[in-house]
């Protein structure tokens, strides 16, 4: 079996655990279909959670003073995009924006994407606040996304990427992957690192849920995987404490460097990125 094999087929096992709420064909339960004249996700909520970093190594204000959306910060690199093992950054993203503090999403293809060298390979700490869009449901569902194609045998997921690096092709040990997904019922919040042979992800979900902002928090070092939503624990995986692999960018959305499913990332507002160096 290729690597590429094996990564399709352990990607296809994780993303099948994350979308709990999904069929077997990859659709996102009755939200698969266009949902009728009407339906919207729940109305908005509470304020999010206060940060669990108080003094991040790294983080972006998003008012489009740090770098071009889409292309990796100039405030960690020198050149606007990151020529590597991979090839240059350059895919355009014409409707991606950042300003007043938030990042907004509102393409599959967007993404925002930094230099590896503020990453600490033993242990850190990511974090963000995420609000999904409010027809998150209409818009970000199989039978809204005509670019999404299967790969193989395999149906392409329904949920979407809030970080992330390699994570396909070849994919070094140490690539790294958040993903959420949305459906009627269930939010999903996924959290996973590469091993060489199999992801170690874990998982929170939520039922029901509201478009209120999520604080996700999720970190790796010699305390294993972890994920916190909110500020509470989520869930942790002890069994991998190898850190990460930071020969490649991290972008917030998906990486644009392989994807056979289409772009995915998940459609919704940024705000508050952060970077520690410490293990939360």
């Amino acid at each position: 079996m290729t690597r590429t094999a094996g990564i399709a087929i352990s990607m296809a096992i994780a993303l099948s655990l994350v979308l709990a709420g999904c069929d077997a064909g990859g659709k996102s339960g009755s939200s698969a279909e266009k949902p009728e004249p009407g339906t919207e996700a729940p109305a908005q909520a509470e304020e999010p959670a206060a940060s669990m970093i108080d003094s991040p190594t790294f983080a972006d204000p998003f008012d489009g003073t740090v770098s071009v959306p889409g292309q990796i910060s100039a405030a960690v690199v020198a050149e606007s995009n990151y020529e590597g093992q991979w090839g240059p950054v350059t895919r355009p993203n014409p409707t991606a924006t950042e300003a007043d503090g938030v990042l907004l999403v509102d393409e599959v293809t967007d993404y925002k994407a930094y230099d590896p060298a503020m990453l600490d390979p033993a242990q850190g700490t990511f974090e963000m606040q995420f609000t999904p869009a409010p027809d998150i449901l209409e818009t970000f569902t199989l039978a809204a996304r005509p670019e999404w194609v299967s790969f193989g045998d395999y149906d392409p997921p329904g949920n979407g990427a809030l970080l992330d690096t390699i994570g396909w092709r070849a994919a070094p040990q140490g690539s790294y992957q958040m993903w959420a997904g949305f459906t009627e019922e269930t939010a999903t919040v996924s959290w996973g690192i590469w091993d060489g042979s199999a992801w170690h992800y874990v998982n929170w979900t939520e039922s029901p849920w509201t478009t209120r902002p999520y604080r996700i928090t999720a970190s790796y070092g010699p305390a294993g995987v972890k994920l916190y939503v909110d500020g509470e624990m989520a869930a942790e995986d002890p069994t991998y404490a190898d850190g990460i692999d930071t020969s490649q960018p991290v972008a917030l959305g998906q990486a644009p460097w392989y994807w056979p499913y289409g772009p995915h990332s998940l459609l919704g507002e940024i705000r508050e990125f952060k970077y520690s160096t410490t293990q939360y």
